[in-house]
């Protein structure tokens, strides 16, 4: 309520109406003069009023002006939680958000998140198969920098490629320096025996760099400062 308007009314019912009419000898009457319906105050005694207080007969309520009520904004962040919006990993798949096994949303989508939850999305993994789990980092180092975005680093494919070659050559230095290092080092040939000795610390180093290749290939999670904030718009669900 905005302000209240204060005084004294006195609501009649109406003006004074008679009738009378007669029918064979017999009179009939009828008549109607005003009443008071409704009263508060003495509304000759408003007079008395003053700049410091109204009259003490004329201070009834008399009109209220409202003002709409102050709500949160839509887009205001509720206490405990930061604005994060979830990329899915790939978009050839359905990717939900979930916080163990409670869905919260399919991605993409936005809500106020609790940080201190340990997010992750989860997509079908057909039959005979588990369902594929992505862990989402933990947002709580992030809260400073909400609204947050959880996006995916696609894969490296050229350094995937790159790692399954090295690999497969590597692996085949192995084998062979493995023959090399038996036949010779067992037997008269140190030419093979030497071979041997030089080639498999050489392929093993090259399978370890293959393997790291293609392990620092594949696609990652990462959180940072969603990009565009105005175009943040959270979904009614709890999360």
């Amino acid at each position: 309520m905005g302000a209240l308007s204060v005084g004294a009314f006195e609501l009649q019912s109406g003006a004074r109406v008679d009738g009378r009419a007669g029918v064979s000898g017999v009179g009939v009457g009828a008549a109607r003069g005003e009443g008071v319906l409704r009263k508060a105050g003495v509304p000759t005694a408003c007079g008395e009023s003053t700049s410091e207080a109204p009259s003490a007969n004329c201070r009834s309520p008399i009109q209220m002006f409202l003002r709409p009520l102050v709500t949160r904004p839509a887009s205001a962040t509720p206490e405990g939680t930061i604005a994060v919006r979830f990329q899915p990993p790939d978009a050839d798949r359905p990717w939900d958000l979930v916080v163990g096994d409670r869905v919260l949303c399919r991605a993409p989508c936005d809500g106020f998140s609790d940080p201190n939850l340990p997010y992750a999305f989860r997509t079908e993994g057909g039959f005979l198969r588990s369902d594929p789990v992505e862990e989402i980092p933990d947002l709580r180092p992030f809260e400073e920098q909400a609204p947050l975005e959880v996006r995916t680093t696609p894969r490296d494919t050229g350094k995937t490629a790159l790692g399954i070659v090295t690999t497969s050559v590597a692996g085949l230095g192995i084998l062979t320096g493995t023959v090399l290092t038996a036949t010779g080092c067992g037997g008269r040939s140190s030419g093979r025996c030497t071979a041997g000795v030089v080639t498999l610390p050489v392929a093993a180093t090259g399978l370890v760099f293959g393997l790291v290749w293609i392990v620092s290939a594949r696609s990652t999670i990462e959180v940072a400062p969603l990009p565009s904030p105005a175009s943040f718009e959270p979904a009614a669900r709890g999360q």
